[in-house]
Order: structure tokens, then C-alpha cells, then sequence
């Protein structure tokens, strides 16, 4: 059935595979993030990709032919890949036409056909990530695409044009939750070249990136006073003893701050971005335990915190009352990726103590275990007598071992919870139940006899298909840990709060 519906759409766009050589070039104009934006896409026939948007709080993304990249609004390299690379590489594919492709990395899963035309299930080949796509009737040309997310993320195409490999959308629109952005490309370009790599089909070639590759750092933004030490003030918060910190912004200590691994940017309160005058520029969605909402960027001058300084930091505004009340404290605001990204990070619980190092001075003698990203929260190969699963590392939940409903599945807790109880943390409350793990491996260090929560609801971020749950502070908080984001990897070391017999 999919393939029928695929050799039709074929046919009603005249896809004709020959014509996929080379490369497309297209540049817009329009708004990105509630901002002014020019945007620079780049594509080339055997899958390899980059988008530029040029703006106030500009970025870019891209994929090389064997990874994903990203730069983020400061010009700090980061990772693309998971949830976020899949999502990338499949609204290219839809857009440019490369989904038509036989045995391109596009996989139909399933078709549906009716009088207001066609639907399709894609995925990225060997991804988790599903898509719905929609083709007008008639026409048979893409109009909408979806995104399973836990809520809504969705791609309209529009007014469209010849392009180098069959009709292209003129204008994309992209909406998340209730936000929008809208695109309207104005020169398309067929760039000659050779024909698709060895391998395009898959993961694209393995030589150079051909320039697809990221562009150079801009590190000029972060610096290190190696005269301050690279020991900082590390406290708990009296509920649910959270790690919090008291960094400067703007020359001034405001208040503490959760040190939140589970934060994928700089938070700040409104009251005390209100108060330093912190400029509104752009806004995002932010993800939710249950769904998610519309936030504003506030952009500063300076955050610092012991030896690291970032000049020009970006936040997002958040409410944290309501969590304040919950952990004691009046929270000001959280430390996520942003501040993790740029240094090596270590942390302890007991007794509380935490440092930043440079990035090129990673301490000896640790053993070191792999970390993957995604929404730029940092992820661990983790195992019990259910399995292996990736589960995402959260400083700023109380929790100890979070399972979202195909977690509970994989290791066969689903179906027999506890009483069903409220969890709160950053990202909003959810209903859990309690169960209990014989052993727990977290990044290759096992701890037997593990409390758990299952998670209820599959809304929100519990319904990613990468990560299937949460390893929380009740459990990081029993290791010594060195984070170190720019090597994507962490070590646990035995930590002087771990229960005898407890951390192998």
C-alpha cells in the first residue's frame, strides 16, 4: 500500500530520479521565533544538508553526511542528532522532494488514501521519530506534515514553484503549540553536480562533508578567570535537596539558581529579569511534562559563576514560583545546557561541592562513559533485568528513576503500579505510581534494589521515542560526577553519599 501511494505521488509530481544530482540552494525571508529572520537552505542530492537563519538570536544546523551539528544563538557548536536529527532530515527530505527517491533514507511506513487526498506514516530509515504526511488531492503535492511530539509541531507547505528536483514549496510555515513561524523563499538555486555518493540511500557518504560541515566556532563569548579557582559554592535546597548555585548576572547576585542538567538553556524568573532590565527579544516553545507553552528569550550582558563568564547570555523566561514553594526556596532562575556546555562540570552532594574547568583541561584518571543529547538535555546508556534504555540525566528532578510509559513496557513494569501520586519538577507535574528495579546500571555503574516511579501519561515529554525515561538527583546524587558536554561524555565516581553495597 505505501508503495502504491508513493509510485502515484511519483507519477502526479513527474519525480523523475535522474534529476536528483547536485545541489539546492534557497534563500527566504520571514519570521523565525517571533523574529525577523533570513534563512539559508542548502541541500545537496545525496542527503547532506545545512540551514542558516540569519537574525537577532540566529543559529544553524546541519548534517554532514555521517553526523548532525548545531550552533546555538551565542555561536557555541553543539549536537544534532536522536529525535532532533530525525526531525531535521525528514522536513528537509519532504521539502526539497527527496522523499520521492527510491530507497532514499525516507521510510513509508504506512498509506491511507481518501476524497481530500493522501496520508502517509514516514520515518528517517531506522529512526523512531513518526511523521504523518498529508498530500493535497489532485495534485498529490505535500501539505502538511506532522511531527508526534506530545504536542503540536507541524510543517505547511505552500504557493509552490519548479525546484531542481520537482515542485518545491514557496512558503513554509512551521507551527509548535499555539506559535508560528512563517517563511517565504524568494530565490532557489540548482547548483551542477556529480551524481549522489556511495551510500546516499542510508547514512550518505563517509568522506569530507563538501562544507556541510559546521562553521567555526564563535567562542569569544565565554572566558575563564584561572585566578578565581575552579571550586564553586554548591548548596541543597531544603526540600527536596536540589542543587542550587548563586551565579552574577549583570554584576549582580539575584538569587539561587537549580543547577539543572534536564534544563536545555538559562532560565530566568520574570521579576528578575523585570528588575535588571533584561532585553525581550524572540520567544520559544517550552517543553512540559504534560504539554508544553509559549515563552520570551531575555538577552543580558553578562553571567558569571566561580571561574566561567558568558558574555551576551541568552534565557528564557519561566515561572518558578510555584517549584520554589515545593523545594523551600525562592529560585531565581536555572542553570541548563548553556553553562554546562562550556565547561567540565563536577558535582557532589555530600558534602555539597561543585567546579568548572576549562574544556581542554579534563581531569585524569576517570572512567569515562558516553553521553548522547537530545533538545540538549544529556542522555546515558542505562540497563536492567528489562534491558538497555536511554535515559535522560536530570539534576533538577528529586526523583530517582523516572520510566515513561514504553520504558514501564520494555521492562516489564507496565501494568502493575502503585497508587498514582503528583511529581513536580521544572518542567511542570505529572501523575506517577511507584514500582521497584532489582538493579538499575546508570552509564556503567549499578545500584541494586531501585525505587522507581512510572510515569502515567504519555503527553508531553513522556512520549519521546529516544529517551524512555529519567535518572534524577534521589540517584545522581550518590556518585561524584564530571560532566563533560564538549566530549559527550560523563564519570561517575563512587560519591561519599553512596549507601554501603550500593554503587558498584
Amino acid at each position: 500500500m505505501p508503495e502504491g501511494v508513493l509510485e502515484r505521488a511519483r507519477r502526479a509530481l513527474g519525480f523523475d530520479p535522474a534529476r536528483l544530482r547536485g545541489e539546492l540552494l534557497a534563500r527566504g525571508e520571514g519570521r523565525v521565533q517571533g523574529l525577523a529572520a533570513r534563512v539559508a537552505q542548502r541541500l545537496h542530492a545525496d542527503g547532506r544538508l545545512s540551514s542558516r537563519v540569519e537574525a537577532r538570536l540566529g543559529w544553524a544546523s546541519g548534517y554532514d553526511g555521517r553526523r548532525g551539528w548545531s550552533v546555538d544563538f551565542c555561536g557555541w557548536p553543539g549536537p544534532c542528532e536522536l529525535e532532533d536529527l530525525e526531525v531535521l532530515r525528514v522536513v528537509a527530505a519532504v521539502w526539497s522532494g527527496r522523499w520521492l527517491a527510491p530507497g532514499s533514507e525516507i521510510e513509508a511506513l504506512g498509506a491511507e488514501g481518501g476524497g481530500d487526498g493522501a496520508r502517509l506514516t514516514l520515518r528517517l530509515r531506522g529512526g523512531a521519530s513518526r511523521f504523518s504526511l498529508s498530500l493535497e488531492a489532485g495534485s498529490w503535492r505535500p501539505r502538511r506534515l506532522d511531527h508526534a511530539a506530545g504536542h503540536e509541531r507541524a510543517w505547511l507547505f505552500g504557493e509552490y514553484g519548479p525546484g531542481p528536483w520537482g515542485p518545491l514549496a514557496r512558503r513554509v510555515v512551521t507551527k509548535e503549540g499555539w506559535l508560528q513561524d512563517d517563511l517565504a523563499f524568494s530565490s532557489v538555486e540548482a547548483r551542477p553536480g556529480g551524481p549522489p555518493s556511495p551510500g546516499a540511500a542510508g547514512d550518505g557518504p563517509g568522506g569530507a562533508d563538501g562544507g556541510y560541515g559546521p562553521p567555526a566556532p564563535d567562542l569569544d563569548g565565554t572566558s575563564f578567570d584561572d585566578a578565581a579557582g575552579a571550586s564553586v559554592a554548591l548548596s541543597l535546597t531544603p526540600r527536596g535537596r536540589l542543587p542550587i548555585v548563586r551565579p552574577a548576572l549583570e554584576g549582580r547576585e539575584v538569587g539561587p539558581f537549580l543547577l539543572d542538567t534536564g534544563a536545555g538553556m538559562l532560565g530566568v524568573e520574570g521579576r528578575v529579569a523585570d528588575a535588571l532590565g533584561l532585553e525581550r527579544c524572540g520567544r520559544t516553545w517550552v517543553q512540559t511534562a504534560a504539554d508544553g507553552g509559549g515563552a520570551c528569550f531575555r538577552v543580558g550582558s553578562s553571567l558569571r559563576l566561580g571561574p566561567l563568564s558568558i558574555a551576551r547570555p541568552v534565557f528564557v523566561e519561566i515561572e518558578l514560583a510555584e517549584l520554589g514553594r515545593a523545594l523551600g526556596v525562592r529560585l531565581a532562575g536555572v542553570c541548563g545546557y548553556d553553562l554546562f556546555a562550556r565547561a567540565i562540570v563536577s558535582l557532589r552532594a555530600s558534602p555539597p561541592g561543585a567546579s568548572l574547568r576549562r574544556g581542554d583541561a579534563p581531569p585524569e584518571g576517570l572512567a569515562w562513559q558516553p553521553l548522547a543529547f537530545e533538545g540538549r538535555r544529556p542522555l546515558a546508556a542505562c540497563a536492567s533485568e528489562g534491558g538497555e534504555a536511554l535515559l535522560a540525566l536530570d539534576s533538577g528532578s528529586s526523583l530517582g528513576a523516572l520510566l515513561y510509559p514504553a520504558g514501564a513496557e520494555r521492562w516489564g513494569l507496565a501494568g502493575r503500579p502503585g497508587r498514582p501520586v503528583a511529581a513536580r519538577g521544572l518542567s511542570g507535574s505529572r501523575r506517577v505510581a511507584a514500582a521497584r528495579l532489582a538493579w538499575l546500571s546508570v552509564a556503567g555503574r549499578r545500584l541494586e534494589r531501585v525505587p522507581a516511579s512510572l510515569a502515567l501519561e504519555r503527553e508531553g515529554i513522556a512520549g519521546a521515542p529516544h529517551r524512555l525515561g529519567v535518572v534524577g538527583w534521589g540517584l545522581l546524587k550518590r556518585f561524584d560526577l564530571v560532566f563533560d558536554y564538549g566530549r559527550r561524555r560523563i564519570a561517575l565516581g563512587p560519591g561519599r553519599g553512596s549507601p554501603p553495597g550500593e554503587a558498584g
